[in-house]
């Protein structure tokens, strides 16, 4: 049986968009991450498949919990949902 990781890609995602000055820059941080997440995870485990998950507007933690994320206060970035896509498209993300 095939092991399989799911990472939460969303914080990635954030991150590299919100400490970068333009969408070329966050892209090369997220390509970053995500090769040493590859690394990391071939070298100490036995996963074969790992699965990028991210997106979706309608976060169930926020029905959960009123005040989720409400301690961000950096603005949103106008090309998160690009990074999205483009993480979709390259990595095959969910």
């Amino acid at each position: 049986m095939k092991t399989r990781l799911l990472i939460d890609a969303d914080s990635i995602i954030f991150a590299s968009a919100v400490s970068s000055d333009d969408i070329e820059a966050a892209w090369d941080k997220i390509v970053f991450k995500f090769g040493e997440v590859d690394r990391i995870v071939s070298e100490t485990t036995d996963v074969l498949v790992i699965y990028m998950c991210h997106g979706g507007r309608n976060n169930w933690r926020k029905k959960f919990c009123k005040i989720y994320k409400e301690n961000r206060t950096a603005p949103v970035p106008e090309y998160l949902d690009e990074l999205h896509d483009r993480v979709e498209q390259v990595y095959n993300g969910y």
